[in-house]
């Protein structure tokens, strides 16, 4: 089977580049190029948002056949995986290196105009920043303003990864469920900050 990075960097052409540092290329990444570096983070990425196609064709099959008890039941599973603790766990599982990867192609980002595939990889990697900035903000605003709610059934199924591991029940210290994911987002962020800037 061929390498992921190599199938990226089959269909899209970046020039040659020194790795960032010996213990870099020693761990397998010899460009700072966002899209030579992320590999099987983007397919995995990918297959999460190609779930959306999935989800839509069972909104379909409901809306055909309002009595379907089967697609109803797999769309609800499907969404609630989707657009909450399925992304909140792909997140926080792949928010270290995303970040390495962003906050290493943005230290090095050049626009050559002849060069159409660092172009792309420059676009990827302003979405890519916005998710590992925008991303943990928004679930911290959102943690913080249902912080009294956070041990119910409906916010468990939402936010039950951002907040595994604290101690929800008690809604004395329903700040430390938030700020538990909010150390855990700003101590990877810094640690990634820490090997690429100094």
């Amino acid at each position: 089977m061929e390498d992921s990075n190599s199938v990226i960097l089959d269909e899209i052409y970046l020039p040659e580049q020194d790795a960032f540092s010996l213990n870099f290329q020693n761990a397998g990444f010899g460009s700072t190029y966002f899209l030579a570096n992320v590999g099987e983070l983007l397919w995995m990425s990918m297959f999460h948002i190609s779930l959306v196609i999935v989800l839509i064709s069972f909104l379909g099959m409901t809306k055909c056949k309002p009595n379907a008890k089967k697609p109803k039941k797999c769309r609800s599973k499907l969404s609630r995986y989707l657009f909450w603790n399925g992304s909140i766990r792909l997140l926080m599982e792949s928010y270290t290196e995303f970040a390495l990867f962003v906050l290493l192609d943005l230290k090095y980002m050049e626009w050559p105009t002849d060069q159409p595939g660092v172009t792309l990889n420059n676009y990827v990697t302003i979405l890519f920043s916005a998710i590992v900035l925008l991303g943990p903000l928004v679930l911290i605003v959102y943690g913080c303003k249902n912080m009294n709610r956070l041990a119910d059934k409906k916010m468990q199924r939402r936010l039950g990864t951002f907040t595994e591991g604290t101690a929800i029940e008690k809604k004395d210290y329903a700040f430390v469920a938030v700020l538990v994911p909010t150390s855990y987002f700003v101590r990877r962020l810094l640690l990634v900050a820490t090997l690429v800037f100094w």
